[in-house]
């Protein structure tokens, strides 16, 4: 079976990404937005397109910016930093700074446009794919998140 991804676009991601992935199709699937085309992932039928690794991102991302908090600051101070970093506008900035929307393979009723919402989901996504392909390795989502500008600091 042929890759999902080139090597090429796997391998400018996985360097956006600071990350190598045993599973390609899991970037693969990151890069779907709910409506695109294609919706069979491995050996499952899915319309939802990035969602389930969306959710698992923004969960990965809260709890890395608590732990990261749990050692530094105040609680005012965490819960302002978590509402600015988790925000669409935020991760959608983020994706938008990596160039993803080269790589997102948006639903045909938006067009070329990734709109806000799109690119914040495929941000979380990615990091939701990293977590799983890390062992979900809770360490390697907090550097990923710092590289990114996500984490605490």
């Amino acid at each position: 079976m042929a890759p999902l991804l080139s090597d090429a676009t796997r391998e400018a991601l996985e360097g956006l990404l600071h990350h190598t992935f045993a599973n390609p199709d899991l970037l693969w699937e990151a890069l779907q937005a709910p409506g695109a085309r294609i919706v069979r992932f491995s050996d499952r039928l899915d319309t939802d397109g990035n969602k389930r690794l969306a959710l698992l991102g923004d969960a990965c991302l809260r709890q890395s910016l608590v732990a990261e908090w749990l050692e530094t600051e105040h609680i005012r101070r965490a819960q302002n930093r978590i509402s600015t970093v988790l925000a669409n506008n935020y991760l959608a900035q983020v994706g938008q700074d990596l160039e993803l929307e080269r790589y997102i393979n948006n639903n045909r009723c938006q067009g070329s446009l990734i709109s806000v919402g799109t690119m914040a989901t495929t941000v979380e996504a990615l990091v939701g794919a990293v977590f799983l392909d890390s062992g979900m390795d809770s360490q390697v989502v907090q550097a990923l998140a710092r590289e990114l500008g996500l984490g605490y600091s």
